[in-house]
C-alpha cells in the first residue's frame, strides 16, 4: 500500500497537459492547475484514510492539502484566469470544466448581477391579501426574554392593516424557528466537528453521561416529603443512561482537530450561513454580486479572519482573486456547504406568494335611457334606427364579452405569476449555491434539500416532505426536474434509501450511509435523523400510557438498543399528542424533539456541524 509520505509527494507530471507551457505566465498558470489537482487528490486520500480509521494519516493528508491550496491561492493573484492564459476553451465552470471568461456567454452572468427581492408570504386563506413585509429583518428581541419572565413571543414580521391573518404569522414563526434552529444546531455540533474517531466520541460521551446521570437522578429521586424541586422535576422519558438525557452538544473544551473555536461559536458552516443571512436581510433579497463581495470580505486575506477556510471557501477566494465573477467564482465542489446554508434561503424565498394583480377594469354598460358618449341623441320626431345607435342591451353583451376576455387574460397572467413564484426558490438556491460551489451536483442536492425544508415550513411532516421530493424527482414535469436533470433518478434512489431507514436507530443508519462531508450521505444522514426523531416522537405519543416504549437510539458504543421505560405517570405529557396532530399548526413536534434530533446528529461525529445545521433547520420549524 502506498505510504502517506509517498501519496503526498510531488508526483511528476501530475495534472499536466500534453503541450508544455512556454511563457512565465503560462508556466505559473499550469502550476496553479497542478497544485489544485494535487490538493483534490489529497482530499480524496484523506477521506479514504478516515473511512479506514487511519486518523493520523488523514490529518497529515489534510494538512498537506491545505498547504497546496494556499500555494495555489497565492499564485492565482498573479495569473488571473487560468483557462484564458492556457488558451483553453473553458466555460461556465460546470462539472469537469475550468471556469473561463474568454468563451462564456455573457447572458449567463446577468441573473447574478441584479437583486432578487424577498417576496411576501403565501397566504393559506385565499381571501387574505399578501401585505407582509419581508421576513428577514433585524430582530434582536428574538433571543431576549421579556422583562416579565414570560416566554418570549415570536417577533411580529408584518405591518398593521387588513389582510394580515394568522396563517402568515404561523408561517413566519416556522421560518424564524428554522433559521435559529439551524444556527443553534451548528453551534451545538462545533465542539466535535470533524471528529471521525468513534472511540474518542465514545470516551467523551462516557465522561459526560456520568455527571449528567447523577444530576438527573438527584432531580427525580423521591424524597421523604414533597419539596419544590422534587415536585417540579419532570418525570424521566428514558433510563438515566439514555442519550435523551445527555449528548456531546457544546463540548467544552472543543475537540475539533481542524480548528480551535471557543465553546458556543458557530462552525465554519455556521459562519458562512451568517454571511448569507446578513446579505439577505440587509439587501432585501439576493444579489449574488453583493453576496460574493461580502463572502470575500468575511473570509478573504484582507478580512482579518483567523478561523478555518474549507475547500470550497479557498477555491472561491482563489477564483475571486482571479477576477472571476459569479458563477465562475464558485468552486468545482459538491460538499455539505450547499446543504448547511439552506435555512436563510428557504425562509426568504420559500412559500412565496405570487405578486398581486390588478382586477380587470372595463366600463359599465350605460343605462337603457342614456345614449353612448359621442352618439347622436334620438330625434323626438323619428324613431331610433339600428343603423344610427345600437341598443343598450347589445352594448351590454359586447362589454360582457370584453369582461370575459379580460378575466381570461388575468387568469393566464395569474397562472404565469404563480409558476414564476414556484420557481423563485429553486432559482435563488441555484444562484446562491453557484457563487461558492459552481457544480451541477451541488445545485441538485441544494435544491432537493430546499424543497424538503420548504414543505416542512408549509406544515408537512418530514416523511411527507421527503416523499414529495421523491415524486418531484421521478416526474419529468416535476419541480426539481430542471435543477437535477439526468441526475434525478439516482437522486430519487438516495432519498428512497433514507425512507427505508426512517425507523432505524441513528447510529446504525449512519454506519450504513456515512458520516463525512460528501454527497449523498451529507443530505441523507440529516434527513434520516429528522425522520427518526419524528418517528420517535410519534411512538412516544402513541404509547404514552404503555409500560414500555420503543428504543430511540443506541445507548452507547456497542450499538445495542435501550428500552425507554415509564408508566402512565411517567409518560409524555398530554400536550405531545396535540403537538403532533394539531391541524392549525401543521405537522409539529414537542419542543424536546429539537434537543433529541440535534443530539442524535451531533453524537455521530464526522461532518456533524452540517448535519446538525440541517436537522436544526427542519426541527426548529416543527417545534
Amino acid at each position: 500500500m502506498q505510504t502517506p509520505h509517498e501519496a503526498m509527494g510531488h508526483a511528476p507530471g501530475l495534472g499536466t497537459t500534453d503541450v508544455p507551457p512556454e511563457t512565465d505566465l503560462e508556466k505559473a498558470a499550469q502550476r496553479v492547475r497542478d497544485l489544485e489537482q494535487q490538493a483534490i487528490e489529497l482530499h480524496e486520500l484523506a477521506q479514504r484514510y478516515n473511512k479506514e480509521g487511519r486518523f493520523q494519516d488523514a490529518q497529515a493528508a489534510y494538512a498537506r492539502m491545505h498547504e497546496l491550496e494556499d500555494a495555489a491561492s497565492a499564485l492565482s493573484t498573479r495569473v488571473g484566469c487560468v483557462a484564458c492564459v492556457l488558451g483553453e476553451r473553458g466555460g461556465a465552470g460546470g462539472q469537469g470544466e475550468q471556469p473561463s471568461l474568454c468563451s462564456l456567454d455573457p447572458d449567463v452572468l446577468l441573473p447574478y448581477q441584479h437583486l432578487h427581492p424577498l417576496p411576501p408570504f403565501m397566504q393559506h386563506s385565499p381571501q387574505q391579501q399578501q401585505q407582509q413585509q419581508p421576513l428577514l429583518q433585524p430582530t434582536p428581541q428574538l433571543l431576549e426574554a421579556p422583562a416579565s419572565g414570560a416566554p418570549a413571543a415570536a417577533p411580529d414580521r408584518h405591518t398593521e392593516g387588513p389582510g394580515i391573518g394568522p396563517a402568515s404569522d404561523w408561517l413566519a414563526a416556522r421560518c424564524v424557528g428554522s433559521v435559529v434552529g439551524s444556527l443553534l444546531g451548528d453551534a451545538a455540533a462545533m465542539g466535535v466537528h470533524w471528529v471521525y474517531d468513534t472511540g474518542l466520541l465514545e470516551q467523551l460521551e462516557a465522561e459526560r453521561s456520568g455527571g449528567r446521570s447523577s444530576q438527573i437522578a438527584a432531580a427525580v429521586t423521591p424524597t421523604a416529603g414533597p419539596t419544590p424541586s422534587a415536585a417540579a422535576a419532570p418525570p424521566p422519558l428514558a433510563p438515566l443512561d439514555h442519550p435523551l438525557h445527555f449528548g456531546l452538544e457544546f463540548q467544552d473544551p472543543p475537540r475539533s482537530p481542524f480548528y480551535a473555536y471557543p465553546p458556543g461559536a458557530n462552525s465554519p458552516y455556521g459562519e458562512q450561513t451568517r454571511v448569507l443571512l446578513r446579505c439577505l436581510a440587509e439587501g432585501g433579497g439576493l444579489h449574488c454580486g453583493g453576496y460574493a463581495a461580502a463572502f470575500e470580505g468575511a473570509f478573504g486575506p484582507a478580512s482579518g479572519f483567523s478561523g478555518y477556510r474549507d475547500v470550497s471557501t479557498k477555491a472561491f477566494l482563489r477564483n475571486y482573486a482571479r477576477g472571476l465573477p459569479p458563477p465562475l467564482s464558485g468552486a468545482a465542489d459538491a460538499q455539505a456547504n450547499c446543504i448547511a446554508r439552506l435555512a436563510p434561503l428557504v425562509a426568504a424565498f420559500g412559500a412565496a406568494a405570487p405578486p398581486p394583480l390588478s382586477p380587470p377594469s372595463t366600463p359599465s354598460p350605460p343605462p337603457p335611457s342614456q345614449p353612448l358618449q359621442g352618439a347622436a341623441a334620438p330625434s323626438s320626431s323619428a324613431p331610433s334606427s339600428p343603423s344610427t345607435c345600437a341598443p343598450a342591451s347589445s352594448i351590454g353583451v359586447l362589454l360582457e364579452g370584453r369582461q370575459v376576455e379580460e378575466e381570461g387574460r388575468q387568469q393566464q397572467s395569474q397562472q404565469e405569476a404563480e409558476a414564476e413564484t414556484r420557481g423563485l426558490l429553486l432559482r435563488c438556491v441555484e444562484l446562491a449555491t453557484r457563487v461558492t460551489q459552481n457544480s451541477d451536483a451541488a445545485v441538485a442536492w441544494a435544491c432537493i434539500g430546499a424543497v424538503v425544508l420548504e414543505q416542512v415550513l408549509l406544515g408537512a411532516s418530514a416523511e411527507e416532505a421527503v416523499r414529495h421530493a421523491v415524486q418531484d424527482l421521478q416526474s419529468p414535469q416535476g419541480r426539481l426536474a430542471p435543477s437535477c436533470g439526468p441526475l434525478a433518478p439516482e437522486l430519487a434512489s438516495h432519498l428512497l434509501r433514507v425512507l427505508e431507514l426512517r425507523t432505524t436507530p441513528v447510529p446504525e443508519a449512519v454506519a450504513v450511509l456515512g458520516r463525512n462531508c460528501h454527497m449523498p450521505n451529507a443530505l441523507q444522514t440529516p434527513l434520516q435523523v429528522v425522520l427518526y426523531t419524528e418517528h420517535m416522537a410519534s411512538q412516544l405519543s402513541s404509547s404514552s400510557s404503555a409500560d414500555t416504549r420503543p428504543s430511540n437510539d443506541s445507548n452507547g458504543s456497542n450499538g445495542s438498543s435501550s428500552t425507554v421505560c415509564g408508566g402512565s405517570g411517567e409518560g409524555t405529557s398530554s400536550s405531545m399528542q396535540t403537538e403532533l396532530t394539531s391541524p392549525s399548526r401543521g405537522a409539529s413536534l414537542p419542543p424536546e424533539a429539537y434537543v433529541w434530533g440535534v443530539r442524535l446528529a451531533v453524537r455521530e461525529g464526522g461532518c456533524c456541524a452540517s448535519r446538525a445545521a440541517y436537522v436544526g433547520a427542519c426541527l426548529g420549524a416543527m417545534v
